[in-house]
């Protein structure tokens, strides 16, 4: 939203821009997936996979209506 002016624009310690500050977030957030993964034992390839068959199914679905 800062990118786009709909936000006004915070003052982010130690990095250059706001690209490089989402990009330092985005990096956070595969982390924390990663790990809750590997916490839980969830087979993330498995599960991605599952979650494209479930979905496409749903859209089959829905233009089936």
């Amino acid at each position: 939203m800062e990118i786009n002016d709909f936000r006004h624009t915070k003052i982010r310690l130690n990095f250059k821009c706001i690209e490089e500050f989402v990009i330092f977030k985005i990096n956070c957030l595969i982390c924390v997936v990663f790990n809750f993964c590997k916490c839980y034992n969830v087979d993330i390839k498995n599960a991605f996979e599952n979650m494209i068959i479930d979905a496409t199914n749903f859209l089959k679905n829905y233009e089936g209506e």
